[in-house]
């Protein structure tokens, strides 16, 4: 995922401090004119209340002005029309999880995949619905010849070599949870500090994933009958409830030095003891309109337990950026040292901003989207009275937050 990349660059890259903000100073500071309106300076933030919740947000505004939402560096506008995926009856599956690891570390083998179905109750409190350990490539195993050299070749292609947990029985059809988490290594009952030696991992929960369907069929598969119950994917028939799901696994070095270089002061509460369960912990994530390809530029995240401990970080590129107040084209953010339990993760994008920063009226959250038939900046500017600066949502995410852990979320519209 594209925001791991860009969080491993902010544990190396020491952000500057900001300087004074010289759009952030007010008119009458600088020559005793009327002020500019709160809603076109920097650092502005009001309450916006999504469904039932309310959390304040910080508007997205950069040291340029208000930012333009986009998609990457085009001037289209981000698709919001979608409608969420429809959830059906979960259906027993055979999961097959990626794991990239974050950080610096050897190996992601021997992590346990845990997964629950995504629910309003805390997955932490039920016991998981599927479970498996990461595998090396070489090292899966199957009673079928050659189900055993696919789900191989699999994971070297859909894994990049690094492992794979092969896990039967997850629920597929439904929006899933998942903990990636050190094992058990010395086999004593318990994960200990001696397990963390071997796997320095902190739990790190992926929220709002669905299984990806092969490609069934192809030229491979053209001579091949599966018996009921299987289609053929890359010449081998396997369960037709089959679905590939990528996840990450955090170190524990970067989960200590994050923060400490995106200005959180002595780093993520409770961080000096990852076994204790006690803290705040981090939510990382990137925000997608409809398509899901490029992320949306311009975009601010906040969530109902952002407070002034908290630190919301977005990213410019492949680098964490001192000055944005929005996201760039990748859509790429991390809130650190959130405090721990369920939030509700929303984010927000201009839908009108003001062309007179004095002669401005200041809005809110918009009851209404982008103007339906407007695809581009032009369009969207072309109908804007430039006297009112309001915001429309993309969408909100439900999760819950953990102690000396980290919330993998990505935002998206119609959720």
């Amino acid at each position: 995922m594209r925001f791991v990349f860009a969080l491993s660059l902010l544990a190396l890259v020491a952000c500057p401090s900001e300087s004074n903000d010289p759009n952030g100073s007010s008119a009458a500071d600088a020559g005793g004119g009327p002020e500019p309106a709160a809603c076109t300076q920097r650092g502005y933030s009001s309450e916006i209340t999504v469904g039932e919740d309310t959390l304040e947000i910080t508007w997205p505004i950069s040291r340029n002005g208000p930012a333009k939402p986009h998609m990457g560096a085009t001037t289209n506008l981000p698709d919001l029309g979608c409608t969420p995926q429809e959830r059906g009856e979960s259906v027993a599956s055979l999961m097959l999880a990626c794991v990239s690891i974050f950080g610096p570390g050897e190996t992601v083998v021997d992590l346990d995949v845990d997964v629950w179905t995504v629910t309003d109750t805390d997955p932490a409190l039920r016991a998981p619905e599927a479970s498996g350990r990461v595998i090396a490539c070489s090292e899966i195993t199957h009673a079928d010849a050659e189900l055993q050299g696919l789900l191989r070749s699999a994971c070297e292609e859909q894994c990049d070599a690094d492992g794979m947990a092969v896990i039967p029985d997850a629920p597929g059809g439904v929006p899933v949870v998942a903990r990636v988490r050190t094992s058990d290594v010395d086999g004593n009952g318990e994960v200990d500090v001696l397990d963390r030696v071997e796997l320095p991992y902190v739990d790190t929960w992926t929220h709002g994933i669905w299984l990806t369907t092969p490609a069934w069929g192809g030229e491979s598969c053209a001579d091949i009958e599966c018996a009921e119950g299987s289609l053929c994917y890359q010449g081998v028939c396997v369960p037709e409830h089959t679905g590939f799901a990528s996840f990450v696994a955090i170190t524990e070095q970067s989960y200590a030095s994050i923060p400490l270089v995106a200005g959180v002061g002595a780093g993520i509460e409770g961080s000096d003891d990852l076994l204790d369960g006690q803290g705040r912990g981090a939510i990382a994530g990137s925000v997608y309109d409809c398509s899901e390809g490029d992320g949306i530029l311009g975009a601010a995240i906040g969530t109902t337990a952002v407070d002034r401990q908290t630190k919301v970080a977005y990213f410019t590129g492949d680098l964490p950026s001192p000055v944005l107040r929005s996201t760039d084209g990748d859509g790429v953010f991390a809130i650190l040292n959130h405090a721990a339990g369920q939030t509700t993760l929303a984010a927000v994008m201009h839908k009108q901003w003001c062309t007179d920063a004095v002669d401005c009226a200041c809005g809110g959250l918009s009851a209404e989207g982008l103007p339906a038939d407007c695809t581009d900046q032009a369009c969207l500017e072309a109908q804007m009275d430039g006297k009112t600066a309001e915001l429309t949502l993309i969408g909100s995410n439900r999760i819950f937050v953990y102690p000396d852990s980290v919330t993998v979320a990505s935002v998206r519209p119609g959720r």
